[in-house]
């Protein structure tokens, strides 16, 4: 059997991140940490915010990077069989003899 050999381009697969947070989550927490300092009007407020936001997010995206991703076009597929949703149904087995 011969061996290939097929050449990958990192920069295609890799995940584009800020600050070790993908970049749609990123601009999630910088919007959430401006409408908190534009409602609250405390800065200190907002940048709590911004900090939790990023750690967390960063400590998400180490263990997958494109977790938000797959969480945010998951909800436009139907759900599939979960055993978990249903009932167990009694069933008892008759032998003719």
């Amino acid at each position: 059997m011969e061996e290939r050999t097929h050449r990958v381009y990192r920069s295609l697969h890799k995940p584009l991140l800020y600050l070790g947070v993908e970049r749609k989550m990123f601009g999630a927490i910088v919007m959430a940490a401006a409408i908190l300092y534009i409602a609250a009007g405390s800065i200190r407020a907002g940048s709590v915010v911004l900090v939790l936001g990023i750690l967390a997010g960063r400590y998400v995206c180490a263990k997958d990077p494109i977790y938000f991703q797959v969480l945010l076009q998951s909800s436009q597929f139907r759900s599939i069989y979960d055993a978990a949703k249903h009932e167990v149904k009694k069933m008892e087995i008759r032998h003719n003899a």
